[in-house]
């Protein structure tokens, strides 16, 4: 299949995941825009397959950051020890945080 077949259903890779649809599904409006042969089929699944991975590590790259950033601010916020009365907030409370988005994010990169 040539690449101009991949991007033309490519376009249909977010309306496929939105609604959630199975590789029956998939299947299914695949032959109903006229592509019968099967391993077409399969490779366009594949794709979809792929696009979905991409799109789950991307998150997962987000959110591994975002807990790093927590976790460097709660460290900085501890030592520079600003507001007294928010010590254990920022020592412990804004570390977990940043942890457990972290490892949250390192679940959606790792995740198969």
């Amino acid at each position: 299949m040539n690449q101009l077949q991949h991007m033309q259903f490519a376009d249909l890779f977010p309306k496929w995941k939105n609604k959630q649809y199975s590789e029956e599904a998939i299947i299914l409006e695949l032959q109903h825009h006229g592509i019968q042969d099967e391993t077409h089929i399969s490779d366009i699944i594949r794709h979809y397959k792929k696009h979905c991975c991409q799109d789950r590590q991307k998150t997962g790259f987000i959110l591994t950051a975002i807990g790093s950033f927590l976790g460097f601010m709660s460290c900085v916020f501890s030592m520079l020890d600003l507001i007294p009365d928010l010590r254990g907030f920022f020592l412990f409370g804004l570390t977990s945080i940043g942890i457990t988005v972290a490892f949250i994010g390192l679940y959606l990169i790792f995740e198969e």
